[in-house]
C-alpha cells in the first residue's frame, strides 16, 4: 500500500477544491500495478494539488478500506486480480469514481459510465490522459459536489411541498373538526346542567367534556402549525415568559430532575403572541423533564442574546440528560404527528407546533442530540429593540 501526501502549497487554480473541503482530499486508488501506483502518485505530487492517495491492489482490499475509512474519490483499474471494478456495484452511486484501462476499448468506456463512473481515462505515458489527470479529478469532485448540492435542494423542496400540502390540508380539517367540538362541548354542558349532580349519566357527560376539550386542545395544536392564527402580536419578555412556565410547572417537576436556570440578559424582550410562545417555552421545557424521569438528571435552561446575520436574536437553549434521539428519529422530529411516546402519551404535534410557531414569527429552532447523552434545543427569535 502507497500513502502519498504531497505539498501543503496549492496553486490559485485549485482554490475552488479548497473551498469546497476545507482540508485534504482523500483519494481511493484500486490498482494492482506497483508501476501504475508510482506513475499516478507522481503526477499527482506534480500538480500540488491538495490530495492524499491511499493504493491498494485489489478489490477485496478496496472493499476493506471502504468499510473503515471515508474517501472523497475513487480511481480504479478497470481489470483486477480478483474481478473488474464494476463487481464494486452501488460504489460507483456513493462515490465519485474514475475508472482507468490499457486500452481505449470503447465498449468498455460506455460500460463502466452506464455503470455510474464519472470519468474514464487510458493509461500509459503516451497516451497523454494522466498528465490531464489533476484536472480531471478536480472537474469529477467540482461536479459531483454541485450534483449532491442539486439534490439535497430538490429534495428539500419537495419536502416543503408536501408539508405545505400536509399544512393546507390540517388547518381545513382542524377549522371543520373546531365547529363540531363547539356543539358538542356546548349541547353537553348543557346536559350536564340537567341530570342530578351525583348521577352516573352527570359522570360519564364530564368525561365526555373532558375528551372533547382534549380533541379541542390538539386542534388548537394543529392551527399552530399551520400559522393559522390571527392573535395579537405584542411586546413579550421571553424572562417572564420562563418565569410563568416554571411557576406553573414547580409542582409537577419529579424528584429526581433538577432545573437550573441561566439567564445571561435581564430582560428579553421579542415581537409576538404572547400565549403562542407560554407554549413554545412549555412544550421544550416539558419535553425535557419527560425526557429524563425514569434516570432523572438536570435540565439547563439558557436564555441570552446573540447576535445573526448582525441582526441581535433572543436564544433560549434548552439541555436535557435524558435517553437522547436516534439520528433516524432526528430527522423526523418536527413532523406533525410524529411521536416516540407511548400511545396516549403524546399526539406527535407538540414540536409541529412549536415550529409552525416559531417559523410564524421569524424565528428557528434548531435540535441536536447523542443517544445515551441527552438533547439540546435551540430557540432564536429576532429581538424586539424597541424602547
Amino acid at each position: 500500500m502507497i500513502n502519498s501526501q504531497q505539498n501543503r502549497r496549492t496553486p490559485k487554480s485549485y482554490d475552488r477544491l479548497r473551498d469546497l473541503f476545507f482540508r485534504d482530499i482523500e483519494i481511493l486508488l484500486i490498482e494492482d500495478s506497483a508501476v501504475d501506483q508510482v506513475v499516478f502518485c507522481r503526477y499527482v505530487e506534480r500538480s500540488q494539488m491538495p490530495f492524499v492517495v491511499t493504493a491498494v491492489g485489489s478489490l477485496a482490499e478496496a472493499r476493506e478500506k471502504l468499510a473503515n475509512k471515508h474517501f472523497d474519490i475513487i480511481v480504479a483499474d478497470y481489470y483486477l486480480p480478483d474481478g473488474v471494478c464494476l463487481e464494486l456495484g452501488i460504489i460507483f452511486y456513493e462515490y465519485p469514481v474514475v475508472v482507468m484501462t490499457g486500452g481505449g476499448d470503447e465498449k468498455i468506456a460506455v460500460g463502466v459510465m452506464k455503470a455510474g463512473a464519472k470519468d474514464y481515462l487510458i493509461k500509459g505515458t503516451g497516451s497523454g490522459a494522466l498528465k490531464m489527470l489533476p484536472l480531471t479529478l478536480e472537474n469529477v469532485l467540482i461536479r459531483h459536489h454541485a450534483e449532491r448540492e442539486r439534490e439535497e435542494l430538490e429534495a428539500r423542496a419537495d419536502e416543503m411541498q408536501k408539508m405545505e400540502s400536509l399544512g393546507r390540508l390540517a388547518g381545513g380539517i382542524a377549522h371543520d373538526f373546531n365547529n363540531i367540538l363547539g356543539s358538542i362541548i356546548g349541547y353537553t354542558e348543557l346536559a350536564v346542567e340537567d341530570v342530578e349532580e351525583d348521577s352516573i349519566t352527570r359522570r360519564n357527560l364530564q368525561e365526555v367534556l373532558i375528551a372533547a376539550q382534549r380533541a379541542s386542545h390538539l386542534v388548537e395544536q394543529i392551527l399552530a402549525y399551520t400559522r393559522d392564527s390571527a392573535e395579537e402580536r405584542v411586546r413579550v419578555d421571553l424572562v417572564e415568559v420562563l418565569d410563568e412556565v416554571m411557576n406553573m410547572l414547580a409542582h409537577s417537576i419529579p424528584k429526581n430532575v433538577e432545573i437550573e436556570i441561566i439567564r445571561q440578559v435581564d430582560y428579553a424582550y421579542v415581537h409576538g403572541n404572547e400565549t403562542n410562545l407560554y407554549q413554545v417555552v412549555m412544550n421544550l421545557i416539558t419535553n425535557g423533564i419527560q425526557a429524563m424521569e425514569a434516570e432523572g438528571g438536570i435540565l439547563k435552561i439558557r436564555m441570552m442574546e446573540i447576535i445573526q446575520g448582525r441582526k441581535p436574536m433572543i436564544c433560549v437553549e434548552i439541555s436535557d440528560q435524558g435517553c437522547g434521539i436516534n439520528r433516524d428519529h432526528l430527522e423526523r422530529i418536527f413532523e406533525p404527528f410524529f411521536t416516540t411516546k407511548a400511545p396516549g402519551k403524546g399526539t406527535g404535534m407538540g414540536l409541529a407546533a412549536v415550529q409552525g410557531i416559531v417559523e410564524y414569527h421569524n424565528g428557528r429552532i434548531d435540535v441536536s442530540s447523542q443517544v445515551g447523552v441527552g438533547s439540546v434545543f435551540t430557540l432564536q427569535l429576532p429581538s424586539d429593540l424597541n424602547d
